[in-house]
């Protein structure tokens, strides 16, 4: 079962960690990131929490917890707390979080906490939780949580290792500046779809300079305020997942600048989509790909197509022409092979390949090659690697990434000096 994602202001609210460990001492300066009141409780504890606790950025109380409801620890020098005082500290808390290395005292917690209904994560046992830690990216007010549900915390560190990379600080700077102006924008424009629009185009150039100016903010207003009736663009695309996802592409781009507009999608189904029987050259070569679309395009069922640039022919249809092109991806070829896969080795290795370009580079590379035709989107090609009928395939860089199929365990990717 995948639990419900939920962000709760803890600000200055006591949550109670168990436990005065390492893992303990992580949970702590986590809530502490989010301004929580935190009391700790534990005999010991590590360094770092007793300078917090020196400093007056928690509270600790030095006591043992009984392993069980009613019962006394067997260590007599250990100041214990009754089960009065933890039920009326946990009635007054958040949440609370178990981290000993007594499991008869995580249970416990985690039974008191059921029943008064309170919060609890005991760490490393998620049959105890009633919720879970996620892995943060914090930049300021933006936030971005992932989590397993406790199967597997690798995995989640994992993921806000890859969202470190993937989202800069400026996002923060940026939600701070609308944030700032949110409330004034708000009052100045009362229609909600405008509104909408006009944090639109801030949200660009709040990533752009970092500050909005109350000037800017103005322009930004009377802009929109101008703007013509909504316009809609038809766009014309084939089905497969690569096609869609460039399509998504140019659409972003189209309402990063006119936001007024609104886009749909168009799917159509070319020649080079129903015959994969064959290999291209036999039946039309690349235009087979493109005719339907200049078709739709002159008759006026569509006002525009996107197009992988290699599938363009080297002539359009009298009176058509390439609108725009979209900042170029990796150019690069790679050549896919299974895990651990040596080519070289193969007194013939079979290498799947549509392109008459791609074949006559491939044997040069790898004289043993004997190429195959190959047909079908990406995800179809790669799955007839996987099922053994080729030794290697041959996809383009772009492609892949914006599928996010660049970084398979299952396979060795190649990347093909330009």
């Amino acid at each position: 079962m995948a639990y419900f994602p939920m962000y709760v202001d803890i600000e200055q609210k006591m949550c109670i960690v168990v436990g005065g460990g390492c893992v303990a001492a992580g949970k702590v300066t986590q809530l502490m990131e989010f301004g929580a009141a935190v009391t700790v409780i534990a005999p010991k504890v590590t360094q770092e929490l007793q300078t917090m606790a020196q400093a007056e950025k928690i509270i600790w109380y030095p006591y043992a917890i009984p392993r069980f409801s009613g019962a006394v620890s067997g260590d007599e020098n250990r100041k214990q707390l009754k089960e009065q005082e933890i039920v009326a500290m946990i009635q007054n808390s958040a949440l609370v979080v178990a981290a000993t290395n007594e499991p008869a005292v995580n249970q416990y917690m985690s039974d008191l906490c059921k029943t008064y209904q309170i919060p609890v994560n005991v760490v490393d046992e998620k049959a105890l939780c009633t919720f879970f830690f996620p892995a943060i990216v914090k930049r300021d007010e933006v936030v971005v949580a992932v989590s397993t549900g406790g199967t597997s915390p690798a995995l989640a560190a994992k993921l806000r290792r890859e969202l470190e990379t993937q989202i800069p600080k400026s996002y923060g700077e940026a939600a701070n500046s609308l944030g700032a102006c949110r409330e004034y924008v708000k009052a100045k424009v009362a229609d909600g779809k405008l509104r909408k629009r006009v944090f639109e185009r801030l949200l660009l150039y709040a990533l752009e300079k970092g500050v909005l100016s109350e000037e800017l903010v103005e322009q930004v207003i009377e802009e929109i305020g101008n703007m013509k009736a909504e316009e809609h663009i038809r766009i014309g695309t084939r089905g497969s997942k690569l096609a869609l996802a460039q399509a998504d592409m140019l659409i972003a781009r189209i309402q990063e600048i006119y936001p007024q507009i609104t886009c749909e999608k168009v799917i159509i189904k070319t020649t080079g989509d129903k015959i994969l029987d064959k290999p291209l050259q036999e039946f039309g070569g690349k235009a087979v790909f493109v005719t339907e679309f200049e078709d739709a395009i002159l008759d006026g069922s569509i006002d525009c197509a996107v197009h992988s640039a290699k599938d363009m022919p080297m002539e359009l249809a009298d009176g058509l022409s390439v609108a725009c092109v979209l900042p170029r991806a990796d150019v690069r070829d790679v050549l896919i092979t299974k895990k651990g896969t040596n080519l070289i080795a193969m007194e013939r290795a079979i290498i799947g390949t549509g392109s008459l370009r791609r074949q006559t580079q491939i044997v040069k590379m790898y004289p043993n090659a004997v190429c195959k035709s190959l047909r079908g989107n990406v995800p179809t090609r790669l799955k007839k690697l996987e099922d053994g009928e080729y030794d290697g395939i041959i996809l383009a860089a772009a492609g892949l990434a914006r599928l996010h199929l660049d970084r398979e365990e299952a396979y060795d990717y190649t990347y093909l000096d330009i």
